[in-house]
């Protein structure tokens, strides 16, 4: 099978293996293609067989626009478009990318992340009277009342999101214009709009529904996971539990409740996995009912998937 660099190029050429990184002027992941070669891939980049995808892989069993790099915050997520991603050995649609991890496209097409080049500093707005805010998710929506919320809400004052040039802001009824450090006034809110550098970014708390929460670090050891919030140890969560959280913590993005509970209860039929999987799931949720933790750390979207969603801060340390 080939591999191509599709039509826009990369941010700046790829170095031979070996090389030293050139200074990064764009943030990009780099990454090292079964062949051996090496190709950086901006914010937006597609990921596919198609003629125009920036990393283009020529293989039937890729689809056009597969998968897509996004920025969020000081961390790149690879987002599964047109096919799924394998990380271990679970599928997934998501993955949160760190140096020297595989990502497999099919069963023999593995990149490798060699290296990931992130912007000196972020963006963070602050409302009056609040902490800046570090922007880490693809979208917010600025509510009536004044929340700041990471998702699209249809009839918000505001909306902020990001593209793979920056960041763009559009009040409601106005065009869109790109979100610039300085004061902003959107309708009868006011935000700050601030740069703050990535190494302070790192331990910046992160708002939810209106509250700000410590970036919590997870030690995992088999089927025994830690819950740490500032140094300070919240919970210790063992058995089936643990595990469920200690495999999600491994998959690092939405997975299908059967594959984690496959991995842990081998060899029971659907019925009794899935009774199996509920009573685990009910005693993992409500180890994790506390007050200093965000309520959608462990969170599922309807549809079958579950995952540990982590946010700016979060820090996951393997120990198994």
């Amino acid at each position: 099978m080939g591999y191509a660099l599709g039509m826009p190029s990369s941010p700046e050429p790829a170095a031979p293996r070996g090389a030293p990184n050139p200074p990064a002027l764009t943030p990009h992941v780099r990454f090292v293609l079964p062949d051996g070669r090496a190709v950086d891939v901006p914010p937006g980049g597609i990921l596919g067989r198609m003629p125009s995808a920036t990393l283009r892989l020529d293989d039937p069993r890729v689809s056009e626009a597969h998968a897509l790099l996004s920025l969020r915050g000081r961390g790149f997520r690879l987002l599964a478009l047109r096919g799924l991603l394998q990380v271990g050995k679970a599928p997934t649609t998501e993955v949160a990318l760190v140096v020297g991890q595989v990502v497999r496209l099919a069963p023999d097409l593995a990149l490798t992340v060699e290296a990931i080049a992130l912007p000196e500093e972020l963006l963070a707005v602050a409302l009056p009277g609040q902490a800046p805010q570090e922007l880490s998710s693809p979208v917010y929506s600025l509510l009536a009342d004044g929340a700041l919320v990471g998702r699209y809400e249809p009839d918000a004052s505001a909306h902020l999101w990001s593209t793979s040039e920056g960041w763009m802001v559009r009040a409601a009824g106005a065009e869109p214009t790109p979100l610039q450090v300085g004061t902003l006034s959107l309708g009868p809110h006011t935000l700050t709009v601030s740069g703050i550098p990535l190494a302070a970014a790192a331990v910046n708390p992160t708002l939810f529904s209106g509250r700000f929460f410590a970036p919590v670090r997870i030690i995992t050891n088999f089927d025994i996971a830690r819950i740490e919030v500032e140094g300070r140890e919240l919970c210790s969560i063992s058995g089936h539990a643990g595990r469920i959280l200690c495999e999600l913590a491994a998959v690092r993005g939405p997975v299908n409740w059967e594959v984690v509970a496959k991995e842990i209860w081998d060899g029971d039929d659907r019925q009794t996995l899935r009774q199996s999987w509920d009573r685990a799931l009910g005693t993992l949720r409500g180890k994790l009912r506390l007050p200093e933790l965000r309520p959608d750390l462990v969170r599922a979207d309807g549809h079958g998937h579950i995952e540990l969603f982590l946010q700016t801060g979060d820090e996951i340390e393997d120990r198994g």
